[in-house]
């Protein structure tokens, strides 16, 4: 993706954006990429929710979804919102599964923008680490 690197290194040192790794162990299994602000009030923004194949489907992204809504909470978001494929039937049964609901067509891409306020899990061995 082209100039995704320079965005990413000029948005860590704007206040608001936040780029985490997720670790197992020594081995980078996934990375956030979310802002505590957006055009709602009191909204949060995730840009980006990646894990490698191996780890979907058990529990790895709830504990990220965890992560975050506790991240932007306590920067005094209210709710998330977030854009997605709507050609991506796996994370849409997953944000479906977990309260997020349909707000309305992303106006920029062919993708759906949906919102929640967030959900509470209880799990171990997962490190989030700053990329920066």
């Amino acid at each position: 993706m082209t100039g995704y690197k320079e965005r990413m290194i000029s948005r860590e040192t704007e206040n608001g954006w936040y780029y985490f790794h997720i670790c197992k162990g020594n081995e980078i299994i996934g990375q956030l990429e979310f802002k505590s602000f957006s055009g709602l009030p009191d909204t949060g923004y995730v840009h980006l929710i990646y894990l490698l194949l191996s780890y979907r489907g058990c529990g790895v992204a709830d504990l990220a979804e965890n992560y975050m809504a506790k991240h932007l909470k306590s920067k005094r978001c209210k709710q998330a919102i977030l854009s997605v494929s709507r050609t991506n039937e796996r994370a849409i049964r997953h944000y479906k599964h977990h309260d997020w609901s349909y707000l309305k067509p992303n106006p920029k891409h062919k993708l759906q923008i949906i919102i929640c306020e967030g959900s509470s899990y209880n799990r171990d061995k997962i490190q989030f680490l700053s990329s920066h």
